[in-house]
């Protein structure tokens, strides 16, 4: 997703920053394919969850960041027990920004909390999904209230996703409604105009235009913007979830 969800501005300068950033923000930098530096970044960042309101957000919007890259994107799809440990940590963290821990409502905590906990639903039981569902559904509608251009669209990026993989849900009676891909096509073209910049969303809408029965139309879609992306530079402070992006998009058109 997520996204998914994944990914993903920095909030604000480090210079200005109480707390100092300067070895995590190296570290972030050096994130690509190296589990070492994601595991060193994330546990400074996550020191700053105790220190002042700014920089509480900051370091979450890092850490969230971390846990879209190495969970969806650098760890195997099979790998369930890794992928949930990466999205309950991330859960545990984006509380240390909640409206009761900064006595203000931040974009950056519902989307945090939408997109770990859809992700961490990708890998967990159902039965332990549809127990969440309720706090999921909240959280997107109050990101949404707050700042729907937040992260380029990114609560309507992850709508879009949800909306599609929830198709296990469909037969539970009161979370049929996570299963929409009419739906799902209509905010993930939103977040593409929001954010442009963020390649998953073209793959999640591909995969929605297939599960719409229009799978011709998706695949041409896909080779369409993996061509045009691939004779552009990576947008900036994305390069490296936008090249692993890139290679879901090859597999998916090999194996379409």
């Amino acid at each position: 997703m997520v996204r998914i969800f994944g990914l993903l501005c920095l909030c604000a300068c480090s210079a200005f920053a109480g707390f100092d950033f300067g070895t995590a923000d190296a570290l972030f930098v050096q994130r690509e394919n190296n589990l070492e530096k994601i595991a060193q970044a994330r546990a400074i960042y996550r020191k700053a969850l105790d220190a002042k309101v700014d920089d509480r957000v900051y370091a979450m919007q890092h850490i969230g960041t971390l846990a879209y890259y190495e969970g969806e994107l650098l760890t195997a799809e099979d790998n369930h027990k890794k992928r949930v440990e990466i999205f309950e940590q991330c859960l545990g963290d984006v509380k240390k920004i909640s409206p009761d821990e900064l006595g203000k409502e931040v974009p950056n905590y519902y989307l945090w909390k939408a997109a770990c906990l859809a992700l961490w639903g990708k890998s967990a039981s159902s039965f332990s999904v549809a127990g969440r569902l309720d706090s999921l559904e909240k959280a997107i509608k109050k990101g949404l209230a707050l700042d729907e251009r937040f992260e380029g669209g990114g609560m309507h990026r992850l709508m879009g996703s949800v909306y599609l993989k929830s198709e296990a849900l469909w037969w539970i009676p009161g979370l049929s409604r996570f299963y929409n891909p009419e739906k799902a096509l209509k905010h993930i073209e939103v977040a593409i105009k929001m954010g442009p910049q963020y390649y998953d969303a073209y793959l999640t809408k591909a995969e929605i235009l297939k599960k719409l029965g229009r799978s011709d139309e998706g695949l041409k879609f896909l080779q369409t913007k993996k061509q045009e992306f691939e004779g552009k530079r990576l947008p900036a402070g994305l390069e490296p979830e936008s090249k692993a992006i890139l290679q879901k998009m090859s597999e998916a058109v090999a194996n379409w």
